[in-house]
């Protein structure tokens, strides 16, 4: 099963999100559900996505395994905060934590962070 969750709306552009579901944050560089792929990625999490102005979009995610074929993933949390400057540019923070359950010195722990600017040139 890919997707299969559970939506609560509340007010102000704000929605949390419990269960299987596709994430795709700004490009998808980072954290997407890979759709080209025959068997695309899905993620077992609690979300919550909010707009609590016209200019800004806030994301958190806790998840709990990520639903892949190559990887076997788990408790990776997402924070991701975009405000749009003008009508041609956004900026967007980011932070993304994954925190392996193996306690070895090769766990894959790690923090991923940074700021990202985007958006379209004129002419």
């Amino acid at each position: 099963m890919h997707q299969a969750c559970l939506d609560y709306l509340a007010p102000a552009q704000t929605r949390l999100r419990l269960g299987r579901q596709k994430i795709v944050l700004e490009d998808a560089r980072l954290i997407g559900n890979v759709d080209w792929r025959l068997n695309g990625q899905s993620f077992d999490a609690l979300s919550l996505t909010s707009q609590p102005l016209a200019d800004l979009s806030l994301f958190a995610a806790a998840i709990n395994q990520v639903n892949t074929i190559t990887l076997d993933l788990d408790h990776l949390y997402l924070f991701n905060a975009r405000y749009r400057l003008a009508s041609f540019a956004s900026l967007t923070g980011y932070l993304y934590l994954l925190d392996s359950e193996d306690r070895r010195a090769s766990a894959r722990d790690s923090a991923t962070w940074g700021v990202r600017l985007a958006g379209q040139q004129a002419g």
